[in-house]
């Protein structure tokens, strides 16, 4: 008897409650016709689990094939036309994966059996489907699992064997590794012997337990004298790094060269450069290479010597250019003095000049007097030799100042010079006199670039502000012909120059100083084009009063 015939049979009730135990399972449970033409029957799991409605397949039975994935439609639908032909027959399974209407990849696994009346005429396909995508993503796992698995076994069977073969070589260079190890003790121990640099060994813990004779050498201390104390060496102001390269050591095994000092025997100190690594971290021993840096010392007093010399005669040279300007701004001032003296003792001899007016004659005197005491001393204070001294200054007023140094020489030349200053412009920590010689040279370089022939209407401006950087700024640009674009590059080497008879110091010492005083001394420039010194320095918080003037030209 077939199902059609006992689902017929059944009283109303029953069908009532087959249907609700069907509809409410989570599996699809379908009746369609033989050759899948009708469907005459899908549960609603059907629209939960595929996202379409049962009323679509109904209308469309072979909508379901739609929606099957792309790599899976082949295969399902040549199971479906072999059904269809008679060579598959009886209960079938399939398992593919389908694409719902929102979009998810799900796998599916449907089980469908022929039904047929009693005259086994009449077929019908009965069937369920149910989403296995939890089953198959564990199948999935468990053969990825597995593939690892034996990946891993295969690779541990490769590095056991590696390491069979690995133990083989080092039995086999154990000994040679062995007699290289005493090669380089000996080499070591010949190092230590030699006296080249320094070595000690010795812990963490302050102990110096060995020492070669040229550490014991430049620390006054014999061997007899062994142990010695490290810490008890190291005077207090150098703690601070003694700690870091401690806990260096003991992070990374090694310490980087550091330079410090110790107290010798004898009280003095001695200047070093250290450096080190840790033997092993049981007793925490470590060996120190020690270099004496007394000689480097010395000669970077030297080289420190050489430059104030050379910033001097630089000073000398930059002097020596405008002296002849300057001579005739003392030599102006001595005659009025001459003039007044010598008109003063005629009209006194011819008894024609009042005290009042002797009283004038005086106040003028000395008024001009002081006019060439200023000369000289400003000239003086400019060339002599000394040690720089730092403090805050008004960096309009050492523009000033260097104006009155070139005025002459613009005068000459006819050029004209407009400063705007910032009046607002921060003080700065500077040697003001190192600073003067700068601008002084920026001037006297600009007054000999724009007096040539072809620049009709010379002229220079200075501007001092506050850069974006916060570094106070001094440009000092020209419309001369411009640097050339090859000299660009080299226009602050020694002994560089675009002028004739020039020493080609001016500029690198410049930018020396200025960079002495951290900031930067720069040249922009391109033919045709105003050529722009710029020197920056950072500005001093300290506030000062006065404040530069703007100079008659």
């Amino acid at each position: 008897m077939s199902l059609v015939e006992n689902i017929g049979r059944l009283a109303d009730t029953e069908l009532v409650q087959l249907r609700q135990l069907v509809e409410s399972l989570d599996r699809i449970f379908f009746l369609v016709a033989g050759d899948m033409s009708r469907v005459f029957y899908v549960s609603p799991a059907y629209e939960r689990i595929t996202g379409y409605s049962c009323e679509s397949l109904y209308r469309n039975p072979r909508a379901w094939t739609e929606f099957i994935y792309e790599e899976d439609r082949k295969y399902v639908l040549e199971t479906l036309a072999k059904r269809l032909e008679g060579d598959v027959q009886g209960r079938s399974e399939m398992e593919f994966r389908i694409e719902t209407a929102a979009g998810e990849v799900l796998w599916l696994r449907v089980v469908q059996s022929p039904v047929c009346d009693e005259s086994a005429q009449f077929e019908r396909l009965a069937g369920i489907a149910e989403d296995i995508t939890a089953r198959k993503r564990t199948e999935a796992m468990f053969n990825q699992v597995h593939a690892d698995l034996a990946r891993q076994v295969e690779i541990r069977t490769k590095e056991l064997s590696q390491t069979v073969s690995g133990f083989e070589r080092e039995i086999a260079q154990r000994k040679e590794v062995e007699a290289e190890l005493r090669r380089s003790e000996t080499r070591f121990r010949r190092l230590f012997e030699a006296n080249i640099i320094g070595v000690m060994f010795s812990d963490i813990y302050g102990n110096i337990t060995d020492a070669n004779g040229a550490f014991l050498h430049m620390t006054g201390y014999t061997r007899a004298e062994l142990p010695l104390r490290w810490d008890k060496m190291t005077p207090p102001e150098w703690f601070h790094l003694s700690e870091m390269a401690i806990e260096q050591l003991v992070r990374n095994g090694t310490v980087k060269p550091l330079e410090k000092e110790y107290i010798r025997k004898d009280g003095t100190r001695v200047p070093v450069l250290i450096g080190g690594a840790l033997l092993d971290r049981e007793n925490w021993r470590c060996v120190f290479f020690v270099l004496d840096l007394t000689q480097r010392r010395l000669a970077e007093e030297q080289v420190r010597e050489v430059s104030l010399q050379l910033e001097h005669a630089s000073r000398l040279s930059v002097m020596g250019e405008l002296l002849a300007d300057m001579a005739h701004e003392i030599h102006q001032p001595l005659g009025v003095i001459a003039n007044y003296a010598n008109g003063s003792l005629k009209r006194l001899q011819k008894k024609q000049l009042t005290v009042r007016a002797l009283k004038e004659r005086l106040r003028e005197i000395a008024a001009e007097s002081m006019r060439v005491a200023e000369v000289l001393r400003r000239i003086r204070e400019f060339i002599r030799r000394r040690e720089p001294d730092r403090k805050p200054v008004n960096l309009n007023k050492i523009v000033m100042d260097a104006l009155q140094f070139t005025r002459y020489e613009r005068r000459e030349h006819r050029v004209a010079v407009m400063v705007r200053p910032d009046r607002d412009l921060p003080a700065d920590q500077a040697d003001p006199v190192q600073i003067t010689q700068v601008l002084v040279n920026l001037l006297s370089n600009a007054i000999h670039s724009v007096s040539s022939p072809r620049c009709e209407f010379p002229k220079i401006l200075i501007s001092s502000f506050v850069n974006d950087e916060g570094m106070a700024e001094i440009a000092v640009a020209d419309n001369g012909p411009g640097v050339s674009p090859s000299d660009v590059p080299r226009i602050f080497d020694r002994f560089f120059t675009t002028k004739s008879g020039g020493l080609g110091l001016g500029l690198p010492i410049s930018r020396s100083i200025i960079e002495s005083h951290g900031g930067q001394l720069s040249c922009d420039s391109q033919p045709g084009e105003s050529t722009v010194f710029r020197v920056m320095l950072p500005p001093h918080k300290a506030p000062i009063d006065e404040s530069g003037e703007t100079p008659k030209t």
